[in-house]
């Protein structure tokens, strides 16, 4: 079976994006002021059931466009960004951030310096929204800058609050702005937080409802920062019971036992998370070492596994899997290493 394109994966993205209802609604109320439908709540960011699945839905539609992924898709992904990011939607999301500094932080927060960095690099035919954004985007960074000062441990969970993930997608983000600021201070607090990372219980994961990886999210996190042999080391130390022959049982995809279920559907997307994490550890290795097939193997498994599972017709997932599967297959991760 071949692989979903990337423009399958935005048409998923396009049908979700501006749909309001259902919708899980994060909100710290002070008084009955602060009830109000999602579209006033999160004037650009109110549809594909939460707030950080609508901010990484956009991030998709930018990505997709950037790859071109086609005349079906491209047009209609740049406007339903110019529909979003206006700035009197953009100024109400910035209201937002600025009374709940701590909202959607790290997971939301860095899709959203993600979305940025993504508009940024687009260029002219996006330069207005990217430019309603910014305001919005500087105050997400602010709060991302005071989590780091803050973050005196790891979250090792395989959800939203997980600090790794947040922690790459922010230096993915920092970088390609050349924001040296908020890169060194990623690079900083993942290597105070990671660099003596031992013996990972990689037996324990799955949780039950996890979507991510954590011992490869960390993983991924220290192969940007490291060069190759000293991220060879430290992942001998990490995780030392990565086989050296390629071993098709080691690691293997999880099931989805019910796609239609929205926290059993995060598996589909541990599935693919897993996925790109174990590509970009394999590729931050040294040529010869002899991890690497075993690694790949288990990758390949996971790709299979995970896009052969994204399906519209169950939106607890469709809401959100599209990015998963986007991020996957435009190598989103596979960006500049260490020297």
């Amino acid at each position: 079976m071949s692989e979903p394109t990337v423009a399958e994966m935005a048409e998923i993205i396009l049908s979700c994006l501006h749909r309001e209802y259902p919708n899980h609604v994060s909100l710290l109320l002070r008084d009955d002021e602060g009830l109000a439908p999602p579209r006033e709540l999160y004037p650009a960011f109110f549809g594909s059931f939460d707030w950080h699945s609508s901010v990484h839905g956009h991030w998709s539609l930018a990505r997709a466009i950037r790859v071109d992924a086609g005349e079906e898709i491209v047009p209609r992904a740049r406007e339903a960004l110019r529909a979003s990011l206006t700035r009197e939607k953009c100024a109400g999301e910035r209201r937002v951030l600025e009374e709940r500094p701590g909202f959607e932080c790290p997971y939301g927060l860095a899709w959203l310096l993600l979305l940025g960095a993504e508009l940024e690099q687009l260029g002219s035919p996006l330069a207005a929204e990217a430019a309603a954004l910014e305001p919005v985007v500087q105050v997400a960074r602010r709060s991302v800058l005071a989590y780091l000062d803050r973050l005196t441990h790891p979250v090792r969970s395989g959800q939203h609050d997980q600090s790794a993930f947040g922690l790459g997608l922010a230096l993915d983000a920092a970088r390609i702005r050349g924001d040296e600021e908020l890169t060194r201070a990623v690079e900083e607090t993942a290597l105070r937080l990671h660099a003596e990372d031992r013996d990972a219980p990689l037996h324990f994961e799955p949780s039950n409802h996890d979507f991510l990886s954590p011992a490869f999210a960390a993983a991924e996190l220290i192969s940007r920062i490291l060069p190759a042999e000293e991220f060879s080391d430290w992942l001998a130390r990490a995780l030392p019971g990565i086989p050296t022959e390629s071993d098709a049982g080691w690691f293997p995809p999880i099931d989805c036992p019910d796609p239609s279920h929205g926290h059993l559907s995060h598996r589909i997307g541990l599935n693919l998370s897993r996925a790109w994490m174990l590509e970009a550890v394999t590729d931050a290795l040294p040529a010869a070492d002899s991890r690497r097939p075993a690694l790949a193997a288990a990758a390949s498994r996971h790709r299979a596994r995970g896009l052969a599972e994204v399906d519209p017709r169950h939106y607890a997932g469709a809401h959100w899997l599209g990015t998963f599967a986007i991020h996957l297959l435009t190598g989103r991760s596979r960006g500049p290493r260490p020297n």
